[in-house]
């Protein structure tokens, strides 16, 4: 996750690779991954119900305001332009996955 906050955040489940970064150039990824961002940010982005999980390596999740460059990747749908933070998108995620995965 990258932690754009003043908040020290700790890892939650200790059989996950979880990794807290201040900028996402500090992640070195291998495989496929799933970059979380605002419906409205620059880029190319699908809703989180047309990712297709069983695909995913890593998850990246951001700032609620959005990253700076444009980004092709997922978002959760939002009314309005007030964003969840990454805390609550990371949470709707893992429950999409687990009822997708786990039918």
């Amino acid at each position: 996750m990258v932690n754009k906050t003043e908040q020290v955040l700790t890892p939650f489940d200790v059989n996950m690779d979880f990794a807290f970064v201040e900028d996402y150039d500090e992640l070195n990824l291998d495989g496929v991954v799933a970059q979380f961002t605002t419906p409205w940010s620059p880029g190319t982005h699908v809703p989180l119900s047309s990712l297709d999980h069983a695909l995913v390596d890593w998850y990246v999740f951001g700032p609620a305001s959005g990253w700076n460059a444009p980004v092709n990747g997922v978002y959760l749908p939002q009314a309005g332009t007030g964003a969840c933070h990454a805390t609550h998108v990371f949470s709707a995620t893992m429950f999409d996955r687990y009822g997708r995965l786990n039918p």
